[in-house]
C-alpha cells in the first residue's frame, strides 16, 4: 500500500512539474546564438543604426529589437507568471520562455531605438501603476502549429533565422478569470530598478540581471521587471490565474525569436502627466465642500486644460485624453486652505476614477500622504476592531486654538480571551514633540509604537494646520490615516 502511495505521489510530481531542460537542445540553441552574434558583429560593425549584443540585435532606424529565446515547455495547467525570464534565473518553471539576451541588454536596446525608460509599480514607494510607453511583443518560431490552426507568415529581413510563424505574446497566455487570452494591451517599458551589488556594496547592478525572479516580461506587477503589464495586477491577486495557451504548445527547448516594437501611436506618447488641484473659489480663506473649490487640471508644462473649474470640467479632460488612448497619470496637489471634509470628498471623487480603465493616481507630492490616507476604513475607528493599535493623534479646538494630543495604546490579550487596553496621553505642540515620542523604544529596544498613526480631527480643520504633523509622519515612514470627527 505504501509503495502504491509513493508511486502516486511521484506521478503527481512528475506530471505537475515542467519538463527538465534539454541540455542537448540548450547547447545547440546557445551555439546558434553565439554564431549569430559573431556574424552580426562583422556585418554591422560600421552601422550606427544597429546595436549588436549577445543574443540581441536592434535597429534604431526601423525601431525594433530582436533577441533569441528558448521555450520552457511548461504545461498547459502550470501558472505562467512570466512571459520571459533570464537564462540564468531560477523561475523558468513558471515562465513561457527564457532569454539568451540579458535583461539589462534588452533595456539598453529599447533605449537605443528611442524608447524612454518608465517607472515600475512599487507599493512600497506608493506607486501602484507601472508607468511607461507600450511595447508590442511578438514570438516567432519554426515549429508547425497544431492542425487547423493558422499564423501569420513573416519575412526574415535581418538575420539568417528562417521564421515561419508570428504570434502576439498575449495570445500565448490564457486568463482563467475571462476564459480567453490575455488582453492585447502590449507591455509597459518600465526598466528594472538598480540595486546594490551583492558582491560589491560600492556598486549598483541592474536588478533583473542579478536578483530573482530575473523577470524580463512579467504577467504581474513585479517592481524589478523590464516590461510590465499596463494594469494593476498585484501578484497576490493574480497568482495562478494565467497559464500557457494550449493552442500554441511550445515544446521544451523550442528555439524562439522575440521581436519588440513600440506601439504605433502616430507620434503621440502613451503616458500623459496631469496635475489635479483644488483651491477655494474667489480667493476665499477656506473651502468646506467640493462646490466651494475651483478644480484645475494642468499638464506637465502647467497649461490649464480644463475649460471650467468644476468636476465636470475635470471629467471632460480625463475622458478626452483617454479617448486618445493616453494612459492618464494624475498627481494630486493639495491646497493648504481645503478643509478636511472637502478633502475627503475630493479624494472620494478620485478614488472612483482610479482603476484600469480610468486614470492612474501618482505617488504623492513630497510631504503629502497618499490620497487614500483621507479615505480610511471606518470600522477601524473602534479600537476593539483593530488587530493592533497604532498611535492616535487627536486634534481638538479650544478657544479658536488647535491642540494636538498623541495617544499611545497598550493592548494586552489574556489567556482567557479577554482584552485590556490602557492609554497614555501626550501633549505634542509641535511635530518634533510627536516624533520624539513615536521613536521611543521599550526595554527590549523595540519601538513602542508600530509605524502607523490615526489622525482624528474636526472636518472643518484646514489641511495646512495638520500638514506639518502629517509631513513628519511621512518623513519618518509612518503610515497615516485621517479620520473626521
Amino acid at each position: 500500500m505504501k509503495l502504491k502511495l509513493i508511486a502516486v505521489i511521484l506521478l503527481i510530481l512528475v506530471t505537475s512539474c515542467p519538463a527538465a531542460v534539454d541540455e542537448k537542445s540548450r547547447a545547440a540553441n546557445k551555439a546558434t546564438v553565439a554564431r549569430l552574434y559573431r556574424e552580426r558583429q562583422v556585418k554591422y560593425r560600421n552601422d550606427p543604426n544597429m546595436l549588436v549584443l549577445p543574443g540581441l540585435l536592434a535597429n534604431r532606424k526601423e525601431h525594433w529589437v530582436r533577441f533569441q529565446a528558448e521555450a520552457t515547455g511548461i504545461g498547459s495547467n502550470d501558472p505562467a507568471e512570466f512571459l520571459l525570464t533570464a537564462e540564468h534565473g531560477e523561475h523558468d518553471y513558471e515562465a513561457i520562455a527564457i532569454s539568451f539576451a540579458k535583461p539589462s541588454d534588452i533595456d539598453k536596446a529599447l533605449v537605443f531605438i528611442g524608447m524612454p525608460r518608465g517607472k515600475p509599480a512599487s507599493p512600497r514607494k506608493l506607486r501602484f501603476w507601472s508607468k511607461g510607453e507600450r511595447v508590442i511583443i511578438t514570438f516567432e518560431w519554426t515549429a508547425p502549429l497544431p492542425t487547423n490552426q493558422t499564423a501569420t507568415a513573416t519575412a526574415e529581413g535581418t538575420n539568417s533565422l528562417a521564421k515561419a510563424y508570428s504570434v502576439r505574446a498575449e495570445d500565448l497566455v490564457l486568463d482563467k478569470a475571462t476564459g480567453g487570452t490575455a488582453p492585447r494591451t502590449g507591455f509597459t517599458f518600465v526598466g528594472s530598478a538598480m540595486r546594490v551589488d551583492p558582491d560589491d556594496p560600492t556598486k549598483q547592478v541592474y536588478a533583473a540581471d542579478a536578483f530573482g525572479p530575473n523577470s524580463i516580461a512579467s504577467h504581474y506587477n513585479d517592481p524589478e521587471t523590464v516590461l510590465d503589464v499596463p494594469r494593476q495586477a498585484f501578484q497576490n491577486s493574480v497568482y495562478g490565474s494565467q497559464m500557457p495557451n494550449p493552442k500554441y504548445p511550445l515544446t521544451p527547448g523550442q528555439f524562439l525569436n522575440v521581436i519588440l516594437t513600440p506601439e504605433p501611436r502616430d507620434g503621440t506618447k502613451c503616458v500623459l502627466d496631469l496635475t489635479f488641484s483644488g483651491k477655494p473659489k474667489n480667493g476665499a480663506s477656506s473651502a468646506s465642500s467640493l462646490t466651494e473649490l475651483d478644480i484645475i487640471i494642468s499638464d506637465a508644462q502647467t497649461n490649464v486644460l480644463s475649460k471650467t473649474n468644476t468636476l465636470a470640467g475635470a471629467m471632460a479632460v480625463f475622458q478626452s485624453m483617454s479617448a486618445k488612448k493616453h494612459d492618464v497619470f494624475v498627481t494630486l496637489a493639495i491646497h493648504n486652505d481645503i478643509q478636511l471634509g472637502a478633502l475627503n470628498q475630493l479624494c472620494s471623487f478620485l478614488f472612483k476614477l482610479d482603476h484600469n480603465s480610468g486614470i492612474r493616481i501618482e505617488p504623492p507630492l513630497p510631504g503629502d500622504p497618499y490620497y487614500k490616507a483621507f479615505l480610511p476604513t471606518q470600522t477601524l475607528r473602534n479600537r476593539k476592531d483593530r488587530i493592533s493599535q497604532p498611535g492616535e493623534l487627536r486634534v481638538t479646538e479650544t478657544n479658536g486654538k488647535l491642540e494636538y494630543t498623541l495617544i499611545l495604546i497598550t493592548d494586552k490579550w489574556h489567556a482567557d480571551g479577554t482584552r485590556t487596553m490602557t492609554q497614555k496621553n501626550h501633549n505634542v505642540p509641535t511635530p518634533a514633540d510627536m516624533k520624539k515620542i513615536l521613536q521611543m523604544k521599550d526595554e527590549k529596544g523595540q519601538p513602542i509604537v508600530r509605524p502607523g498613526v490615526f489622525l482624528f480631527a474636526p472636518k472643518t480643520t484646514l489641511y495646512g494646520d495638520v500638514k506639518p504633523f502629517i509631513s513628519e509622519l511621512v518623513r519618518i515612514e509612518f503610515t497615516v490615516f485621517v479620520y473626521l470627527d
